[in-house]
């Protein structure tokens, strides 16, 4: 057994040629992340917001093909180059654009460009108060919906802005929460939520900071992003949902969090009609085809949700691995093997779900040493509990019983340590001492 293993011996070496890239459509767009070009780069949230909304609007309208946001601001920040953007995003027009504020004064510059002939479909430049900074994203997106009308043919009208009326201050605090949200972290939730209570202190009835705020709630329970309860937390995400719906009933975010609570407490046939409703609402919503996938246990139909969040999404992390996962339900996995190398590619190595994908792959395949190399890996980067036991579980399985009792000596897990003895009389004891058996438990020693 070699002491040092590289990576490049358990995926393949050579770079991926086609997996994962979704086919470009006529009708399809990507919007990506307007530069901030102010002075002041604490901005970059308020450029950022700009890009998204114009998003949001493109997004509802049913024949047009929108790229979600964690893909099309995966190449925030790089050197691109427009048409090999457009074919890793399934898209053929690309929207780009810049954001210089001072002051009161704001200059929006957007562009959208047919990336296989780069090809200036349209180009505007916006100078305007930031009192209107609603009304030019309706501009800009009715604007480039006339474009794309014209060339594509696009029977359809431009969404609206639903948020004429709201306060640039609680939009800006709105933003701020979105921005802190997107860390996807303790800190983060926690802060996002502070903001969106700034924003629906300043405009009670801003719907969209109610539902972001219902979000952000439903990861504060334990074992996620806070100390709540499930139950608290599911309360809180619940309320903050309900009054989101109660002041606008077509936003379809409060929807998507309905799914889930519904879908936590087995109850999956009211989580797949919320989820419906959401895409109903929102045609472009990946995170809502990804969600009605966990709802189905037809394959087919199930491939068809994860295919269609994956073509929206394809650089979602949470949507690749769905989208993995199902190919190797299906047995597929050569299919699922590129799609989790790409998802490790593309996290530069540092994306726990690959490596979560790639240990089931191998392990199902019984290569059991590439798999418990997988676990290491995914252990160094996390240092969960959950990974550790992973790991343990590995190392007996290959006959390192020592090294696998002392890694779980001292952790909540170290109960486990008695399966590396080959001692399962002891481990059910001991497991039964931390988790005493209730007057309904029929599952005996597994309960």
């Amino acid at each position: 057994k070699k002491e040092e293993t590289a990576l490049e011996d358990i995926v393949t070496e050579a770079e991926p040629s086609n997996e994962g890239i979704v086919k470009p459509s006529g009708t399809s767009i990507a919007v990506l992340p307007f530069v901030n070009m102010s002075s002041d780069k604490e901005q970059e949230y308020f450029s950022d917001g700009i890009s998204e909304e114009i998003l949001n609007v493109l997004a509802k309208i049913p024949k047009l093909h929108v790229t979600s946001r964690s893909s099309a601001f995966s190449f925030k920040g790089k050197e691109i180059i427009i048409s090999e953007v457009a074919k890793k995003l399934g898209v053929k027009n690309i929207l780009e654009g810049s954001v210089r504020k001072s002051g009161t004064r704001i200059r929006i510059t957007a562009q959208l460009i047919e990336a296989e002939s780069d090809k200036h479909l349209w180009s505007e430049t916006y100078d305007r108060e930031l009192t209107d900074i609603f009304k030019i994203q309706d501009e800009i997106s009715a604007a480039i919906v006339a474009a794309l009308k014209t060339k594509l043919g696009i029977e359809v009208a431009s969404a609206a802005i639903e948020q004429v009326n709201i306060p640039l201050r609680a939009h800006d605090e709105y933003l701020l929460g979105l921005h802190e949200s997107r860390k996807f972290n303790a800190e983060g939730i926690k802060n996002a939520i502070i903001h969106f209570d700034k924003a629906i202190a300043i405009h009670p009835d801003y719907s969209r900071a109610w539902s972001a705020k219902a979000y952000a709630v439903s990861w504060t329970q334990e074992g996620f992003f806070g100390d709540a309860t499930r139950e608290q937390a599911t309360a809180g995400a619940k309320s903050a949902a309900e009054k989101a719906l109660s002041l606008d009933s077509a936003n379809p975010e409060p929807y998507l969090v309905f799914g889930n609570i519904e879908y936590n407490e087995d109850n999956v046939e009211k989580a797949n009609a919320f989820y419906q409703r959401a895409i109903d609402l929102n045609p472009n919503y990946a995170a809502a085809y990804s969600a009605r996938a966990k709802t189905t246990s037809n394959l087919d139909e199930r491939y068809k949700y994860e295919k269609r969040a994956y073509e929206l999404d394809p650089f979602n992390e949470v949507i690749l691995a769905g989208y993995a996962a199902y190919h190797m339900q299906k047995g597929l996995y050569d299919d699922a093997l590129m799609l989790a190398e790409r998802l490790l590619r593309q996290s530069d190595e540092k994306s726990t779900i690959a490596y979560l994908m790639l240990f089931i792959i191998n392990q199902d395949k019984g290569n059991y040493g590439k798999a418990l190399f997988l676990t290491e890996k995914a252990y160094q980067i996390s240092q969960t509990p959950l990974w550790e036991n992973a790991l343990a579980k590995g190392l007996r399985r290959l006959r390192f019983k020592e090294k696998a009792r002392t890694l779980l000596t001292g952790t909540e897990f170290e109960n486990n340590a008695y399966l590396s003895d080959d001692n399962p009389g002891r481990f059910i004891q001991s497991t039964r001492e931390l988790f005493p058996r209730s007057e309904d438990d029929t599952l005996g020693a597994a309960q």
